[in-house]
């Protein structure tokens, strides 16, 4: 039996890829409780079906786990066009258990069953969602720290691409220097050459200690922890500021904005 699953008999699931990223996202269905993302580093590809709301009011994903009183499990494929594997087999529903292999997409992209039943497990012992009025104005700050960082991550990454074509420029003059001036201007070619020895020394030395990739990383995951609904706490879009307040409405809970 999966793990967790006592908290979650007599309840349904639907389970599809994040429109926002690449990780995935669950939502109870006929309960009140909101939409909760998980496996945030995972790339799903676009093959596996978006969880998303539709005009109608009710939702769409790729697949549904539907969880019987005894805890059984039943994992249903929701849209015929899309695809369902357990254990190689192409599914239109089944009862599956810890050692079914799971699969989705024509291109068959495997799952961990058990990440979204923790997942679910989780969501259900949350309080319903909120429904008051939440200002977003805090955001503002966030954004604009997230944009600093990234401007400063690409201030140095172009300084230091300057920094190491400056010794070229250094050369040729110096090149130059030495082939058209008479001997008494030639020891200043040699000075030009120190001159760019030092500054392409110094671009190396400043590309090896800065790691852009990591300071990319860590800005993109202070975005992430930062940019949050005040209402349920899930992350938003990686959207401007200025783009987010249009909206009257957290995307995930439903509460009200107000910037």
């Amino acid at each position: 039996m999966f793990r967790n699953i006592e908290k979650l008999k007599n309840k349904k699931f639907i389970v599809g890829k994040n429109p926002q990223g690449n990780g995935w996202l669950i939502k109870e269905i006929g309960g009140t409780h909101k939409v909760a993302q998980f496996g945030m580093d995972e790339a799903v590809p676009n093959s596996v079906s978006r969880l998303m709301a539709l005009d109608n009011g009710k939702w769409t994903a790729h697949y549904s786990l539907d969880i019987d009183g005894d805890g059984q499990v039943k994992i249903s494929n929701i849209k015929p066009q899309q695809h369902t594997y357990v254990n190689g087999v192409e599914v239109v529903a089944k009862i599956v258990n810890e050692g079914h292999t799971i699969e989705l997409g024509h291109n068959r992209f495997g799952i961990n069953l058990q990440t979204a039943i923790d997942a679910a497990a989780s969501m259900a012992g949350q309080p319903k969602p909120p429904t008051g009025i939440y200002s977003i104005s805090s955001l503002q700050d966030v954004w604009n720290e997230y944009e600093r960082r990234t401007d400063a991550v690409q201030k140095r990454r172009k300084n230091i691409g300057l920094l190491r074509s400056i010794p070229m420029v250094f050369t040729m003059i110096g090149g130059a220097v030495t082939a058209l001036c008479g001997p008494e201007i030639r020891p200043y070619a040699g000075v030009l050459t120190g001159v760019a020895i030092v500054v392409l020394l110094y671009g190396i030395y400043l590309s090896m200690t800065f790691d852009d990739i990591g300071a990319t990383k860590k800005n993109t995951k202070y975005l992430h922890d930062n940019y949050r609904c005040p209402g349920c706490n899930h992350t938003l879009p990686s959207q401007p500021y200025d783009v987010l307040r249009q909206n009257t409405n957290c995307p995930f809970c439903k509460c009200q904005w107000t910037s």
